[in-house]
């Protein structure tokens, strides 16, 4: 079970976007400027940026783990559970950006 638990953290941001889909606008933001939003996008933007960000994110976090742990001497207890603590950092950015689109922040 546990050895899932990345994975289906890091799935929360889509699940959560897929469940408020009829509640979200159909023009949502997706980049902001220190103005506020300078682009809108459809749900379907929206919906890709959410999934791709935080892959992109839950993968980076896991790189730069692992490249720590190589430069710098980590117990293998704490790096067997970077991927959990990738995954949580991702999806904590994913659902943070349903929030702002959702709430129109």
């Amino acid at each position: 079970m546990t050895k899932y638990l990345p994975w289906l953290l890091l799935s929360l941001p889509t699940v959560l976007v897929l469940l408020l889909w009829s509640y979200l606008p159909t023009q949502l933001p997706v980049h902001y400027s220190i103005n506020g939003p300078d682009r809108l996008g459809s749900k379907d933007d929206f919906a890709g940026l959410v999934l791709s960000m935080t892959l992109t994110f839950g993968l980076l976090f896991y790189i730069l783990i692992q490249v720590f742990s190589t430069l710098h001497r980590i117990k293998t207890n704490i790096l067997t559970k970077a991927p959990l603590f990738s995954s949580i950092g991702a999806s904590a950015m994913g659902i943070l950006m349903v929030a702002l689109a959702l709430f129109n922040v």
